[in-house]
């Protein structure tokens, strides 16, 4: 049986950009949801801060 162990610079390249862009979309989208869920749960507490500096 013969396991072939050697990848052209051509495939390694590829695979590597590969990773390296399913791993920042990853990043970027678990991001923009959590910024989204604060900005959810903390827009109240954004409104009356905003309201209390108005008073003042």
């Amino acid at each position: 049986m013969h396991i072939p162990l050697y990848i052209d610079p051509g495939t390694g390249s590829l695979l590597l950009q590969m990773l390296l862009g399913a791993v920042a979309a990853v990043v970027l989208f678990y991001k923009r949801i959590l910024y989204y869920f604060y900005k959810i749960f903390n827009k109240k507490k954004l409104e009356e801060k905003i309201n209390n500096d108005d008073e003042d």
